[in-house]
């Protein structure tokens, strides 16, 4: 199986970091390295 790299960048749906952390985590584990907090909050539109 080959390498593939994952890239996350942008706001995330959720109501803290921690629930951010987890969720991604959760769903792709080690596939992923870096991993930003989410923006999470309300966003300005």
């Amino acid at each position: 199986m080959s390498a593939q790299s994952i890239h996350i960048c942008g706001s995330v749906p959720l109501s803290s970091a921690r629930d951010v952390f987890e969720t991604v985590a959760g769903t792709l584990g080690a596939k992923i390295r870096y991993l930003p907090d989410g923006e999470t909050g309300e966003r300005e539109q």
